[in-house]
């Protein structure tokens, strides 16, 4: 088995690690603080940057929707279409 103290050698790294991406992003808001560390990173930050073209992002809103089934996470399919559309251009998500 492992033993309990195992893992106290790392947590003064663990720390650190923890704390250095916290300056990489400005945000307590967790959609904005990932938004803006994928753009640092310079990572792909819309869906039509990694290949999804516009015409689907109907068939996704419908897939989102009958996949949610009763989940109070997904208001309707309106606020679905229209997260979809904000990620499709790359705007900062919402709220």
């Amino acid at each position: 088995g492992v033993r309990p103290d195992a893992p106290a050698p790392v947590v003064p790294r663990a720390r650190g690690a923890i704390q250095r991406p916290g300056g990489l992003v400005e945000s307590d808001a967790p959609p904005q603080a990932l938004f803006d560390l994928t753009r640092r990173l310079g990572l792909p930050s819309s869906l039509e940057a990694i290949g999804m073209p516009g015409d689907a992002l109907d068939d996704a809103a419908h897939r989102v929707m009958a996949a949610s089934g009763d989940d109070p996470l997904v208001p309707d399919f309106e606020a679905v279409r229209a997260m979809l559309d904000d990620a499709f251009f790359g705007r900062v998500p919402r709220g």
